[in-house]
């Protein structure tokens, strides 16, 4: 009998194993599902950015040709109204090595000879 009730325990441990076994599977799928749609979105930009690398060079022609344009807007250029900016940010760049917070000093390095004691 003690054999018997073993065995039933071992099949029972069995079918639940086998239960959850079927509910990960399960899971499982519908991962894999969502994770295809997800990889297909990534072959299709993939496929989208090296179809455009071909116009990378129409692209950098254009943004030159439209920043070397002379329209100047309110009486300045784009290239003046950089130099403005540059010249604005160095100066407060100076400005903050000059005045702002200043790194500790160094600690006074050890005499490289001995002293002498005192007497």
């Amino acid at each position: 009998m003690a054999e018997l009730t073993e065995i039933d325990r071992i099949i029972e441990r069995r079918r639940q194993l086998l239960a959850e076994s079927a509910r990960l599977r399960g899971e499982l799928a519908g991962d894999v599902a969502a994770l295809s749609s997800t990889i297909a979105w990534i072959e299709r930009g993939y496929v989208w950015g090296r179809s455009l690398r071909v116009l990378w060079p129409v692209f950098a022609a254009g943004a030159g040709f439209w920043l070397t344009r002379r329209r100047p807007r309110h009486g300045r250029s784009i290239i003046s109204r950089v130099w403005g900016w540059w010249q604005l940010v160095s100066k407060a760049a100076s400005l903050w090595k000059r005045f702002g917070p200043k790194k500790p000093a160094p600690a006074p390095a050890e005499e490289s000879q001995p002293r002498q004691q005192l007497e």
